[in-house]
């Protein structure tokens, strides 16, 4: 067998050690960072072109390589994908990937109205901060920048003290100086007594106002304030009879049923503010009667009328009618056309005279 020269073989060992050494550095700097050009990542080793192996993809823990991944040995080298409810982590295949930290970890929602805030699901949640003071006086909101924030208001407030009535004051409850149980009631002792708070002593007889313009002699009664109606009245059935609230009476028309105090009349109804009713007619078909009715009794009367006086019958059959002791009376109209053979009649409607051929003449 023949043996290569010995400068083959030289060449051969010193590759062989050159490879091996080269493999040695690499998987070293798969644990530890050589400071300015940190690791060369765990992954086989390729063929350089000079013959040794160099690194397939050159990665560090604090920068990514051309993929874009972020090159790991541990989740301490992850720690630049951290942030608010996450963390990095180092997966197996030697990358850095986020993940979402543990729910019911501290967390900082950087807003000033929440307080415990804590990881929920990736997301940092907080319960909403009360800003109440225990103040009356103040008004109480909450700025997500700046917190608590406290208004002075005004209005009544409970004062530290019984029989003390008391007002909010640049944010503070402050005494008034005033009756604290003044209800405003004319007709009432208001006093205050240290045990029993506020006492109210009704009065009677008292003058005061019970603020009805149309009320006169207005005085307390039983704490109570009340007066006199005022009256209106005009005496007209027509008109409404009211006061109004500047003390006057004002009596506007109806259209009610009303009595004219005629008995003449019926039907009596209101108009214009005057009461008026239909006249009773008083007829009994005799021209030679006075109709009439009694202004007192209502009664109808007939009295006859002088005699002789012309009248009119209602008959056209008749003329000169005058009133007579039997009635309207007058000399009856003469259609007689002096022939046998017709029979003569007036019309006493028209006055018109007919004239019939009797039937033994028309052979």
């Amino acid at each position: 067998m023949r043996h290569p020269p010995r400068s083959a073989v030289s060449s051969l060992h010193r590759s062989g050690i050159l490879r091996a050494q080269t493999r040695w550095l690499a998987l070293l700097c798969a644990g530890i960072c050589l400071g300015v050009t940190g690791c060369f990542d765990t992954a086989p080793l390729a063929d350089g072109p000079d013959g040794g192996f160099t690194p397939d993809v050159a990665k560090t823990d604090h920068g990514a390589d051309s993929a874009g991944k972020f090159g790991c040995s541990s989740d301490a080298d992850c720690a630049s994908l951290a942030g608010p409810c996450r963390v990095g982590v180092c997966q197996a295949d030697g990358t850095c990937a986020p993940k979402a930290a543990a729910s019911g970890s501290s967390c900082n929602d950087a807003n000033l109205c929440t307080v415990g805030d804590a990881c929920t699901n990736g997301a940092c949640v907080g319960t909403s901060k009360s800003c109440h003071d225990g103040n009356v006086c103040t008004g109480e909101v909450c700025d997500p920048q700046l917190g608590c924030q406290f208004t002075a208001i005004d209005g009544p407030c409970q004062a530290d003290k019984p029989c003390v009535q008391a007002a909010c004051s640049n944010g503070k409850c402050a005494a008034t100086g005033k009756n604290p149980c003044d209800d405003d009631n004319t007709c009432t002792a208001d006093t205050c007594d240290v045990q029993k708070g506020c006492v109210y002593k009704p009065l009677t007889k008292i003058p005061c106002d019970d603020g009805n313009p149309c009320t006169q002699q207005d005085g307390c009664k039983f704490g109570v304030c009340s007066g006199l109606g005022k009256v209106c009245n005009d005496g007209n059935p027509c008109t409404d009879d009211t006061c109004t609230g500047g003390k006057t009476c004002i009596y506007p028309p109806n259209q009610k049923a009303c009595n004219d105090g005629n008995p003449c009349t019926g039907l009596d109804l209101c108009g214009a503010g005057n009461c008026a009713g239909t006249p009773k007619v008083c007829d009994d078909g005799d021209p030679c009667t006075k109709d009439a009715c009694n202004a007192t009794s209502g009664v109808c009367t007939f009295e006859p009328d002088t005699l002789g006086v012309a009248c009119d019958d209602k008959n056209g059959c008749t003329s000169e009618t005058t009133c007579t002791e039997k009635g309207c009376t007058g000399t009856a109209k003469s259609c007689e056309d002096n022939d046998l053979c017709t029979s003569d009649s007036c019309d006493p409607v028209s006055g018109a005279c007919t004239t019939v051929i009797l039937p033994a003449c028309q052979k």
